[in-house]
């Protein structure tokens, strides 16, 4: 019952610590799809034999062998 009443008495501290990080949290997401000039490497997922392969390109072929194996196994 003590910790809960020290919790009481520190309510508005507690709330303006966690506003504060929500709003660094939500502020930095923000700032960082801003980014233009990052933006595109930030799509890339990796690189194969000097090919560079984005995000889209990547989840495209997990599809098309996702379905190849399922008409394999029926």
């Amino acid at each position: 019952m003590a910790a809960l009443g020290k919790i009481r008495s520190k309510g508005v501290l507690l709330i303006c610590i966690i506003s504060l990080g929500l709003f660094a949290f939500i502020a930095e997401e923000a700032f960082r799809s801003c980014e233009s000039s990052s933006n595109e490497h930030r799509q890339q997922v990796g690189e194969v034999l000097g090919e560079k392969i984005n995000v889209t390109d990547f989840q495209k072929m997990v599809d098309e062998y996702t379905e190849v194996i399922k008409m394999q196994q029926g």
